[in-house]
């Protein structure tokens, strides 16, 4: 039955139905026509390199979100400069979308799902925190957690979203990446987007977190992260309880880097590093279209509206 539900795009047509009834016919239309006439534009991207230079771009990404992943991947590296890509494959990737991903960005990394999960997986286990092998073995967003401890070759590391797009250079990350001291995070609307209460957390931890955090843009220093306090915050029942549950929340991988930044020392990026701002008005230098709220939908009525006239997505 599942195999036939996902055949017949079952559940993509729920999820279309339901946009519709919370963001009206008319915001569900224009984000349809958009989607159709700007995202598949960036198959004709000139190509970009992505093996090389001062920082390592990481990205989760999945099938559905492929084109978006594209222009958010060609929008950063071609304002940021040269840097490394690494798409996390969260296995749904097709061949011949990992071969686009290769044609338009040359040298990017796109681990093999198989051999990066047994290869991780064997690393977790040498490192002995099988709280984090499970987590990650159940928990698709905590392959974001992990797999850069792994990976990345860099001594800058930064976690984008594939509904980010950029507007300008962001010369506050490159000032950053020549001292990648502490993180760097986008402001997020909800003071504390976290799983537990800040006091709980900072219990744990024995910092304090950042109030408006967002791990979606989200600059860290390589080694940062330390598996084996995870491995501690993931011991409690803040935590367990989820997995005993086996019902993850959905900003638990935020709330572990928010734990992680707040004992490494972190600071917000300026303000038109933006959530969900309206880049025909405001002069922002990106914007991450996140929420469930009809604003996240000018990504394509908005934002690739305005790329898509500019030199950034010129052909």
């Amino acid at each position: 039955m599942k195999t036939h539900l996902r055949k017949w795009k079952v559940g993509s047509k729920i999820q279309r139905l339901k946009k519709a009834l919370d963001y009206g016919p008319k915001v569900e239309i224009e984000t349809f026509l958009a989607r159709c006439r700007y995202l598949q534009a960036a198959m004709s991207f000139p190509p970009l390199s992505g093996n090389e230079g001062p920082l390592d771009c990481f990205m989760l990404l999945n099938e559905p979100r492929l084109w978006e992943g594209v222009w958010s991947l060609h929008t950063f590296r071609k304002l940021f400069g040269p840097c490394r890509l690494i798409v996390l494959n969260d296995g749904s990737l097709r061949p011949d979308s990992i071969r686009t991903l290769e044609r338009l960005f040359p040298g990017i990394a796109v681990p093999d799902v198989a051999r990066n999960d047994s290869r991780v997986d064997a690393f977790l286990a040498q490192a002995g925190v099988p709280l984090c092998r499970e987590w990650r073995r159940r928990f698709v967003f905590f392959r974001k957690l992990i797999d850069p401890v792994l990976l990345a070759q860099s001594d800058a590391i930064l976690l984008l979203d594939s509904d980010v797009l950029h507007f300008r250079t962001p010369t506050e990350v490159r000032a950053w990446v020549s001292d990648p001291a502490g993180a760097r995070y986008i402001v997020d609307p909800e003071r504390y987007s976290y799983c537990a209460p800040p006091d709980v957390l900072r219990e744990l931890c024995g910092a304090p977190l950042p109030e408006y955090f967002c791990a979606g843009y989200l600059c860290l220093p390589r080694g940062m992260v330390d598996l084996h306090r995870v491995e501690r915050y993931l011991a409690s029942d803040v935590f367990d309880s989820q997995r005993v549950a086996g019902k993850f929340n959905h900003v638990a991988e935020q709330t572990l880097y928010a734990m992680e930044s707040g004992i490494a020392g972190s600071k917000s990026l300026p303000p038109d590093y933006a959530t969900c701002p309206d880049p025909a008005k405001q002069d922002v230098v990106m914007g991450h279209f996140c929420g469930g709220e009809a604003p996240r939908t000018w990504f394509y009525t908005k934002g690739l509206r305005l790329l898509a006239g500019s030199s950034i997505a010129a052909v």
